[in-house]
């Protein structure tokens, strides 16, 4: 039961970003590096902040700290994202050789978004996908 009920809440959780990838972002080479890049913007705030979180010693004793200056971080990078996107978006067209759609940017902003997602989800998730594989199912008593 164990098994069934790790792919049953992999599937669940992954599965519609994963339908989402390969329908809308897979085929543009361009969008797979800018989602991959955008998750590891993620991964530098999540890096940034667990830094921060080492060096001051208050953050270690209030949790409430702790996430504010991780939100903070976050957004940080996001906006930084952003501005070099903003910079690269010419050259990404030039590079592609295509006609600047005015819907690109709304695709770069949400193929971005994505990135963040599943890099923060597989974070946010791989600890309940691992108790899944446990003894028995999380919820689940004796076999009542």
């Amino acid at each position: 039961m164990t098994i069934e009920t790790f792919f049953g809440c992999l599937f669940i959780s992954f599965g519609p970003v994963a339908a989402l990838f390969f329908l809308t972002v897979a085929q543009d080479s361009q969008d797979v590096i800018v989602l991959i890049a955008s998750g590891f913007f993620w991964l530098l705030a999540l890096l940034f902040s667990s830094l921060w979180w080492l060096i001051v010693s208050p953050l270690k004793d209030e949790l409430a700290f702790a996430v504010v200056f991780s939100v903070f971080f976050q957004e940080g990078f996001r906006y930084l994202y952003y501005r070099l996107l903003k910079r690269a978006d010419a050259g990404l067209v030039q590079l592609s050789g295509s006609v600047d759609s005015p819907l690109r940017r709304h695709k770069l902003a949400y193929v971005a978004g994505m990135g963040f997602g599943i890099v923060q989800g597989i974070f946010a998730y791989t600890n309940v996908l691992k108790e899944s594989t446990g003894p028995g199912t999380v919820g689940y008593t004796d076999g009542h």
